[in-house]
């Protein structure tokens, strides 16, 4: 069991995959995994450790704002264009161009694929709208509290 050394419990054999088995133990009411005596919250530090994000800064709003930035009408205004495989189209389609290539769009694409598929994923593998508006400001991405974001 990979997070075993922070709970004290003997080794469970379980013949299901293990995302069922995460599943099974994990407890809503108390929102932390319940194995046997032991419940296993994890917080926003243990985010930050996992993931090496930032715990302290300003608050993520998941509200999407009306405005739309010219890289999201661009690259994220349809649906089909923020879907994952859309997006790394786009991101190899940058690469591979033979003309002057814009780093800040790839860069962009970049954290909002990141945001999509690690920090903020989904079942239908879509970025949601607000990500477009920190990654289209990248200069600020260091100022956000990104492991409380992603905790919740």
């Amino acid at each position: 069991m990979p997070f075993g050394h922070f709970i004290d419990v003997t080794p469970m054999l379980q013949e299901r995959g293990v995302l069922d088995v995460i599943l099974q133990v994990y407890n809503e009411k108390k929102q932390g995994f319940q194995i046997r005596q032991s419940l296993l919250v994890f917080r926003a530090e243990d985010v930050t450790l996992i993931l090496g994000l930032r715990c302290d800064g300003d608050i993520v709003s998941f509200k999407n704002e009306k405005d739309e930035s010219n890289f999201e009408k661009k690259f994220l205004h349809k649906m089909h264009n923020r879907h994952r495989n859309a997006i790394k189209d786009n991101l190899l389609t940058i690469v591979l161009s033979k003309k002057h290539k814009d780093e800040q769009t790839f860069v962009k694409l970049l954290v909002v694929y990141f945001m999509t598929m690690i920090m903020f994923p989904n079942s239908v593998l879509h970025a949601s709208l607000f990500v477009a508006r920190y990654a289209d400001n990248l200069a600020s991405l260091g100022c956000y509290a990104w492991a409380h974001a992603t905790h919740r």
